[in-house]
């Protein structure tokens, strides 16, 4: 007797013992099946950290830990880019979001101002050009009295108190004094919100007469630099924090329509936008192949009982 005789009588063996105890091994195979479902969700978690796929003994991966632990700022991290119609929404809407985040830092984490850091902001004209230097110098000394006066009074009352002096000096012939931007502006805004649109005064705009950033553009982008708390174990790691931050920017009217526009990206925000990708193309890509399935056993079978015991074992064997 040959080794194919003996395995053909096992075979035969086996299969008449499940046949004469088949309500026994559908039992045993559902508790088998409830049971190592929920071993697989208690045991059995996802790492969605992409570098945790290559060995930890590679050199570039020693030396990318080693950066990020020298400078862990610039790692897990998202950049928030606001855009504001003038300099002042921008620079407004940036504080106020900062402030709005550092309130809840076990989600954020860090919350870094790049423009608004209070040493750049003491000593920021120290890094400035000195034909830069001496411009400013000069306008801020031309509205210097203008300035003073508001200093005394910042009211409705002080700012048309020093408007009412700038014209004064304006109808003497002072031409350092440059009255009619000032009025031109506060008369568009004037007219845009009497007609139920929104619209800001930009004194940033008005004091630096045009003054351009390093790209040759008024600068009206701020950033905020965020760590926040990432969940590696789900498909989608910074999804809480960029759900709340989207959620306080809807809140505090932080969108186009009030002038501002506020965007995600960084090295957190991409690896989510991805995996959310990928997690929405799995769902399709399961019924799809699921309906396949079900379509080549429908046509091959022909018999609904042969289908459905066919799917049955191929979700358990899934288990």
């Amino acid at each position: 007797m040959n080794l194919s005789e003996n395995f053909r009588r096992f075979l035969v063996f086996w299969v008449d013992g499940v046949r004469r105890r088949a309500a026994l091994v559908i039992i045993v195979s559902i508790l088998a099946s409830v049971g190592g479902g929920y071993y697989v969700a208690d045991n059995v978690a996802v790492n969605t950290d992409i570098t945790d796929m290559l060995s930890p003994k590679l050199e570039f991966r020693k030396q990318s830990d080693a950066l990020a632990k020298a400078f862990p700022q610039f790692s897990d991290n998202i950049l928030v880019v606001i855009d504001g119609r003038t300099p002042d929404l921008a620079r407004d809407a940036a504080k106020a979001l900062a402030a709005r985040l550092r309130r809840q830092p076990e989600l954020f984490g860090d919350v870094y101002d790049p423009a608004g850091d209070p040493f750049f902001r003491r000593n920021g004209l120290l890094y400035e050009d000195a034909d830069k230097l001496a411009e400013l110098s000069d306008r801020l000394a031309a509205a210097q009295p203008f300035l003073g006066k508001l200093w005394r009074d910042p009211s409705l009352s002080g700012l048309f108190g020093m408007l009412k002096l700038a014209i004064g000096e304006a109808l003497k012939g002072n031409d350092a004094i440059r009255i009619r931007p000032v009025l031109d502006a506060m008369s568009r805004v004037a007219e845009a919100q009497a007609k139920g649109k929104f619209a800001d005064l930009s004194w940033y705009r008005l004091m630096m007469a045009g003054a351009k950033g390093e790209s040759g553009k008024e600068d009206r982008r701020r950033l905020l630099l965020i760590q926040p708390a990432l969940d590696f174990s789900s498909l989608t790691p910074a999804a809480a924090a960029m759900a709340k931050l989207r959620a306080a920017a809807v809140e505090m009217k932080l969108d186009p329509a009030h002038g501002v526009r506020v965007r995600l990206t960084g090295s957190a925000a991409l690896a989510t936008e991805e995996f959310k990708s990928v997690e929405d193309g799995m769902g399709l890509a399961a019924v799809i192949s699921m309906v396949l399935v079900l379509v080549l056993l429908v046509l091959g079978l022909r018999s609904l009982r042969l289908v459905v015991a066919t799917l049955a074992t191929l979700i358990v064997g899934l288990i």
